[in-house]
């Protein structure tokens, strides 16, 4: 077995290169191993040279300042601890400053799913950080591979990324990822299996910076509405074992789950050169499986080439093998509002259902999201929950009346169109009494029918033929209230195209 390399030193004032070469057969097989608690102050740092670090399960690494490890494997036991304020800075064994000719190489970390790792990395290996299976001699295999960090993980510099390799990396509380882009992510290997986890907070956004290889940038964006763990992951069509048209789609799904109910905005970024013969980026659309071979359409708005959100909130599921999402063009056919034509008299209402001669297209038309564009002139509108709209007349006109409505499709495609109401007059109808008392109810002697005249000439005598009332153009304004109860005459000229037609009557006031 070759020695152990364990160098610790204050970084101010040293130089590595001074030191006479070591050769690499020096590095292979050679070891740390620490089972014990370690504290390091701020502004210290150490230096692990080794083929392999062992950090076994009574480690209590406390750590202010650094650890630069050059090690090609690193084992961590599931109940080691390692905190603080510093971080671990994990290097490219080719890059080695003390063993020469050691041949670059991925930094593989076996963490075992260990929960207690709340120190920082920084990747600086351009060969990248792999999640793999290690067992030293003498040690034990554990069923989990997975790196848990409740701190940050720094992607340094380009090309440094983190191989999945079917396992998870969980970022818990206060754990981020930074630095990242297409030349800094995490690596899903195209497997389901391989996941990012990032525990949430309310309202907060979540990139999950993936793809399937490195510079296959497939980054999902997500904003929970409460405190939520959110798992993601990418793939390509045959790999995530889904039915889907190649042609139309751009050949990736992301797999997106949580640990409880949610719901979430998504924004979906791709890679141009995925995209089918057939798929346009503008007219594409988010898809969410929804079993067997079904999907549902998600209303898209494209933010720019190929970055695509939800218009919506949409629900997370917390069963794993249904939320899928992915990009599609389809043969988005828009609703269509065709015009309608109703009657009312005037002062009457009537109910107009706008929506049975209007054409469905790729979608259902939504029902509470019909809108008024155009009120009408001579009358109210109503929408009801129905779809049906409801027009009251308030106004005493004949003539032809209208509005403006619109209507919209899951897809978020909408048409309009406009409904025409004929008001027809109401048959003249003279009263023979009225009660102005006050009450609201017949306090008015009230004309029906008195729109489709010109106007109307009124003269009220009393049974002495003394006059009481009189307009030339009377309005149906008259109460009476200043007159006894009894019955009185009228003279009614009906002025009509230049025709005069002429009624003489009585009506009853009764004013108490």
């Amino acid at each position: 077995m070759k020695c152990m390399q364990y160098i610790a030193v204050v970084l101010i004032g040293w130089i590595l290169t001074a030191r006479e070469g070591h050769a690499q057969s020096d590095y292979v097989g050679s070891y740390v191993s620490d089972n014990s608690p370690q504290y390091m102050e701020e502004g210290m740092a150490n230096l692990i040279f080794s083929e392999t670090l062992i950090i076994d399960a009574d480690a209590d690494w406390e750590i202010h300042g650094t650890v630069e490890i050059w090690s090609r494997y690193i084992y961590i036991h599931p109940s080691a601890k390692l905190h603080g304020t510093g971080r671990l800075i994990l290097h490219d064994p080719g890059q080695h400053i003390y063993y020469d000719n050691v041949a670059p190489s991925a930094t593989l970390l076996d963490a075992n799913g260990n929960p207690n790792i709340s120190l920082a990395i920084e990747l600086r290996n351009k060969n990248n950080l792999l999640l793999a299976g290690f067992q030293p001699n003498g040690f034990d295999a554990y069923a989990s591979n997975d790196l848990v960090l409740n701190a940050s993980l720094d992607l340094a510099v380009d090309g440094a990324c983190v191989e999945l390799n079917g396992n998870k990396l969980g970022l818990g509380k206060g754990g981020d990822i930074q630095k990242y882009s297409s030349r800094r992510m995490i690596i899903t290997g195209n497997k389901v299996e391989s996941q990012l986890y990032i525990h949430t907070d309310a309202n907060r956004t979540a990139v999950f910076p993936i793809g399937i290889v490195e510079g296959d940038y497939t980054p999902a964006i997500l904003s929970p509405e409460r405190e939520v763990v959110l798992y993601a992951s990418v793939q390509d069509y045959s790999n995530a074992n889904v039915v889907l048209d190649n042609r139309v789609g751009m050949d990736r799904v992301w797999y997106i789950y949580s640990d409880q109910q949610v719901n979430t905005v998504y924004t979906l970024q791709h890679n141009q050169r995925t995209n089918g013969t057939m798929y346009i980026d503008q007219q594409a659309g988010i898809w969410q499986y929804v079993g067997g071979d079904s999907w549902i359409a998600q209303s898209t708005e494209q933010l720019e080439e190929g970055l695509h959100a939800m218009q919506f909130p949409v629900g997370v599921l917390t069963d794993a093998l249904k939320n899928y999402f992915t990009k599609v063009v389809e043969d988005k056919r828009g609703p269509e509002a065709i015009d309608d034509q109703s009657s009312v008299e005037v002062g009457g209402e009537v109910l107009i259902a706008i929506l049975v001669n209007d054409i469905v297209g790729s979608s259902p038309i939504l029902l509470d999201r019909v809108r008024i564009l155009e009120q009408p002139r001579w009358g109210t509108v109503a929408i009801l929950s129905t779809g049906e709209i409801l027009y009251v007349s308030n106004v005493n006109q004949i003539g032809q009346d209208k509005f403006v409505y619109l209507i919209e499709d899951e897809n978020g495609l909408t048409s309009q169109a406009e409904v025409s109401i004929i008001l027809t007059p109401r048959a003249l109808f003279i009263p023979n009494v009225f009660t102005p008392n006050g009450d609201g109810i017949n306090d008015y002697f009230e004309i029906r029918g008195i729109e489709i005249y010109d106007r109307i000439e009124l003269v009220v005598v009393n049974r002495w033929g003394n006059e009481v009332f009189k307009s030339r153009n009377y309005d149906n304004k008259w109460n009476g209230s200043n007159l006894e109860s009894g019955t009185y005459y009228y003279i009614m000229t009906l002025v009509r195209g230049g025709k005069e037609t002429v009624r003489k009557s009585w009506v009853l006031i009764k004013n108490e």
